[in-house]
């Protein structure tokens, strides 16, 4: 259950969410992405309601607008690196030509361009988190959702997928929810949030803050608890199934027109 969530997030802004096991972290991020459904409240996305959707649009529209980066990576052992990477692109119908410049592009971004032709079974773990990242970023969503994304990573591999993440989140003028247990992982993003009992907290800025947009700019992502009232929420559910997030709409913390946003007291 959740109660009393509000969140906002722009263009360029990289948050990360702490918390307990098992207190909602990853139902959030479920909700946030559409992939659970709320009894109350609203989710919206780039000004749309989730809940005026049927599953195949809010499938569509999370396609476009939302990426996933996962703690188990999730890519596809019998295609290359440069074929798991343009899976989006391909979902998304975007002509081959443009498909191919696009992936190699974002390998290159990513630190793999050199591996593009090889197998995941070939890499180490941290050149195939690096698939993953590319993967998320390639088809440049609005919103990317990273559940404990460096947890099988050794602690010098981690950092240095997290960096990665953030500035290739930031280059793309995207916005980031990083979730993670470790206080050392959260310090990489430019704000820092506890998820607990009574809703969601700030309790920091990390290293990335002085990357983010003013506050006063278009918001990315927004959630609001029951108009600021508790809300319950739901069944924390396999990120695996990727998607995500949110309604937009003109909410009380940001300056101008929303992309996402979350409000109501969403239970499911």
């Amino acid at each position: 259950m959740l109660e009393s969530i509000g969140l906002t997030l722009r263009p360029g802004e990289y948050l990360a969410i702490m918390g307990e096991s098992g207190v909602g972290k990853s139902t959030l991020l479920n909700l946030l992405a559409g992939l659970d459904r709320a009894d109350a409240g609203s989710v919206e996305l780039e000004g749309v309601n989730l809940a005026g959707l049927d599953d195949d649009a809010t499938t569509l529209l999370r396609r476009r607008a939302v990426g996933f980066v996962f703690q188990a990576f999730h890519v596809l052992p019998y295609l290359t690196v440069r074929q798991n990477v343009a899976l989006p692109l391909e979902l998304l119908a975007v002509p081959d030509p443009e498909r191919r410049r696009r992936t190699l592009e974002m390998l290159e971004a990513v630190g793999i361009g050199g591996l593009a032709e090889r197998f995941p079974r070939e890499l180490s773990g941290g050149e195939v988190q690096r698939i993953a990242i590319a993967r998320a970023l390639v088809h440049r969503p609005r919103l990317v959702l990273a559940d404990e994304p460096t947890g099988n990573l050794d602690p010098r591999s981690a950092t240095q997928i997290l960096t990665l993440l953030r500035d290739q989140i930031k280059a793309n003028a995207g916005a980031g929810i990083l979730i993670t247990h470790s206080r050392t992982a959260a310090e990489t993003a430019d704000r820092i949030l506890r998820l607990d009992a009574g809703g969601l907290h700030e309790i920091g800025g990390g290293a990335g803050r002085d990357g983010a947009v003013e506050r006063g700019g278009a918001a990315v992502g927004r959630s609001d608890s029951a108009v600021e009232r508790a809300g319950a929420v739901e069944r924390a559910g396999a990120v695996e199934r990727a998607g995500a997030v949110e309604r937009a709409g003109a909410g009380e913390r940001a300056g101008g027109a929303q992309i996402g946003r979350v409000s109501g007291t969403p239970a499911a």
